[in-house]
């Protein structure tokens, strides 16, 4: 599945964002016992092995929600226009500048990057990793725009 298939089956319907609203409650109140008891993890008494699988795990899944997060942003960026950083920045408690730049992350594994955002999304790639090839495929496209002019 290409990372754009995604966005584009976001839906504006009540149901979704019902569905949505009942995930994000189940994460944010715990009331989701695997989720709870996933953040009650301890690492003590883990031996070597069991550390690196687990962080392992949880990069891959911090990978993960984080291209649920830029999908919406993308989907944020649709809907409102030119002040979508300044909405993100409020809404996720960060600086307009981290915000744009992810606005802009969101816009580039679109257009430019879908198996990218699509390796993302599988765990496979970090954010940090997206985010060096956007910079690094950027500059490229820099460069040839300009030994053509």
């Amino acid at each position: 599945m290409i990372w754009t298939d995604s966005l584009v089956r976001v839906s504006d319907g009540s149901e979704f964002l019902s569905e949505v609203m009942a995930t994000v409650g189940r994460v944010i109140d715990c009331r989701d016992s695997e989720l709870a008891s996933l953040l009650e993890l301890s690492a003590e008494g883990v031996d070597e092995a069991g550390v690196v699988r687990a962080l392992s795990a949880l990069a891959r899944a911090q990978a993960m929600l984080e291209a649920v997060r830029l999908r919406f942003v993308g989907r944020l960026s649709g809907l409102r226009g030119s002040d979508t950083a300044a909405v993100v920045a409020g809404v996720e408690r960060t600086s307009v500048a981290k915000a744009g730049g992810d606005v802009e992350l969101a816009g580039v594994l679109v257009s430019r990057l879908p198996m990218t955002g699509a390796e993302l999304a599988a765990g496979r790639l970090s954010m940090e990793r997206v985010r060096q090839i956007a910079r690094a495929t950027t500059d490229a496209e820099d460069l040839r725009s300009r030994s053509r002019s």
